[in-house]
């Protein structure tokens, strides 16, 4: 199975590198990816959106100095379409936090369930990742690998948070109360709107299939009085000949 790991930054690359490292190992039958790998020379557009297409597991490794880069922003944006083309439920975005708490992130990154660099996520994360293989591990041989290998990840994760570098230019601003409640209300905004755009649409719906099956039934009791006509027609006609057949010389 192909993972994409976006990174953006010299923090970021050293954290994707740590999971093209150790991933496969932990959990067996993934192949992953990292633009740094691109060959120089190739067309880099291209092979990046090549991988964007097939990939089925995103990692997006935020740092404090790459939430607003540009590319990062670029990827995430398409791999979630890709991803929810492929297979909304069998597919996962995940977005990486090192040295960072979820409430910094704006969208399209806040739209994916944030993974924080500890032990206990990290772990949950390959459990996740192998839940989307065809043929998933054992969940005691993916404990066992990575309570081993979890050592030398936390040597390479620590080493990232040294190489982090926030200026003015690049420092995720610090959300007050009053923007993540306005973000919610935002948020809360849209979810009733579509959901108010929804209800319309089923009622319309209902509307529609009423107004069907009432004509279908006027349609029907029509038909209903034309069969009973002409049954009194046969009755009739079939009167006429028991007659006929009584009397054959009647006037």
């Amino acid at each position: 199975m192909d993972v994409f790991i976006s990174w953006s930054g010299t923090a970021s690359h050293k954290v994707a590198e740590t999971l093209k490292r150790f991933l496969p190992i932990i959990v067996p039958n993934t192949k992953t990816f990292i633009s740094s790998e691109i060959p120089k020379g190739d067309d880099w557009d291209k092979a990046i959106g090549e991988k964007l297409k097939t990939t089925k597991c995103g990692i997006f490794c935020i740092t404090p100095d790459n939430t607003h880069k540009p590319w990062l922003l670029f990827e995430a944006g398409a791999i979630s379409v890709n991803i929810n083309d492929l297979d909304g439920e069998g597919s996962k975005v995940i977005t990486l936090l090192l040295d960072i708490e979820y409430s910094a992130l704006d969208f399209p990154l806040a739209r994916f369930q944030g993974t924080k660099t500890t032990k206990e996520d990290m772990l949950k994360m390959a459990h996740d990742i192998n839940d989307l293989l065809g043929e998933p591990h054992n969940k005691d041989n993916i404990d066992y690998v990575f309570e081993n290998a979890w050592k030398d990840i936390e040597i390479q994760l620590n080493e990232a948070k040294s190489l982090i570098n926030i200026t003015a230019d690049n420092m995720t601003p610090i959300k007050s109360s009053d923007d993540m409640l306005n973000e919610l209300i935002e948020s809360n905004r849209a979810q009733n709107k579509a959901l108010s755009n929804l209800a319309s649409s089923i009622t319309r719906l209902e509307v529609v299939s009423d107004q069907g099956i009432n004509k279908r039934i006027t349609n029907l009791a029509s038909e209903k009085d034309k069969i009973n006509e002409q049954m009194e027609n046969i009755k009739y006609l079939t009167k006429m000949i028991d007659e006929g057949r009584k009397n054959p010389y009647r006037d």
